[in-house]
């Protein structure tokens, strides 16, 4: 008996022991996720770090190129050119090339094509022809144009001179009432002087109006801007010839056929009860602006006074307003038959 509870005592002591072990085991095993969770975290920064890093320094290279497609050529010297050797542009001012620039990468993004300034100077040039010209480019501060030695432009120049260019109306535009008729137009010049290469001026068949009249209903005046025509109707659109006339008036008429009465009055209101008058024709046709025949409904032709007779009266023309005048196809002569009165 003594012996078996010496061996319940010892078992007891052996479990105590283990009990501690086994409790730190368990407590390692709880905090091992923890931890690798923190190193995960902290390699995963790093990587960040390094991302933006990485991305910062290849913003700010200075060696990102960027292509500007289509930048135009600017012609400087043409003042001089004309001025000191009587010549003009023909042909080159509207070339474009493309442009390569390189600098930071976060500023070439950010630039526009409006920054960019292409030109060629033709004030050197002494003769006509054709000629490559070198191109220069100017750009902002801290940019370069990778490719401007490879760059040029063709331009032709031509000796200048002068023409005088007939003017013409090409396009009248408008709506009118069936009674009204639009006259011939008047222009304020009927030529114009142009100046520039002589190839091109040899193309130029006239200055052309086109005029957009709207409704009309009276005489119309209105400017317009000469355009520059070739024989077929084309534009001439060369920035190198010059005109001398920037606007051109246009007077356009308008008249309209109306038919008025014809009267005779009297001098003195009793008289209307002693004479009667009959004319012949009694209305005619006249033309003259809507606007002065809107009122216009008679035209007395014949005055009865105190010193009137019996008779037959020839009126060989019939006083009107001025711009008013009798229809080409109208009689001349008016016939006033003047008697008294019965009773």
């Amino acid at each position: 008996m003594r012996k078996k509870k010496q061996q319940e005592i010892e078992q007891e002591a052996l479990s105590s022991e283990a009990m501690p072990k086994e409790n730190a085991a368990a407590a390692d095993e709880t905090a091992s996720p923890r931890k690798k969770r923190h190193i995960l975290a902290k390699i995963l920064c790093a990587l960040a770090a390094t991302l933006v890093w990485v991305y910062a320094v290849n913003l700010e290279s200075t060696d990102f190129e960027r292509t500007f497609a289509g930048v135009p050529v600017i012609v400087d010297g043409v003042a001089q050119l004309n001025a000191e050797n009587e010549m003009s542009v023909i042909s080159g001012y509207d070339n474009v090339v493309d442009v390569i620039v390189s600098g930071k990468k976060s500023e070439v993004l950010a630039m526009t094509g409006e920054e960019i300034r292409v030109s060629v100077d033709v004030s050197g040039l002494t003769a006509a022809g054709k000629f490559p010209l070198p191109v220069k480019v100017d750009l902002p501060e801290n940019f370069t144009a990778v490719n401007e030695a490879q760059l040029s432009a063709e331009i032709y120049v031509d000796v200048d001179t002068t023409r005088e260019i007939p003017v013409r109306i090409t396009r009248l535009a408008h709506i009118v009432s069936t009674s009204y008729t639009l006259g011939e137009p008047t222009l304020s010049v009927e030529q114009v002087t142009v100046t520039g290469p002589a190839q091109v001026l040899e193309l130029i068949d006239c200055a052309a109006l086109e005029i957009d009249l709207g409704n009309v209903v009276t005489a119309t005046t209105i400017v317009g801007a000469p355009i520059l025509q070739d024989a077929k109707g084309g534009r001439i659109s060369n920035p190198y010839v010059r005109c001398d006339t920037g606007e051109i008036t246009v007077n356009i008429p308008v008249t309209q056929r109306k038919q008025i009465k014809l009267t005779a009055v009297y001098a003195a209101p009793e008289l209307a009860d002693h004479w009667i008058a009959e004319i012949l024709p009694d209305t005619v046709e006249v033309t003259g602006d809507p606007m002065l025949l809107a009122n216009l409904t008679e035209v007395p032709v014949y005055v009865i006074d105190e010193k009137a007779k019996e008779g037959e009266y020839v009126v060989s023309a019939i006083e009107l307003p001025v711009g008013v005048t009798v229809a080409e196809d109208e009689a001349k002569a008016v016939y006033v038959r003047l008697r008294h009165s019965v009773g």
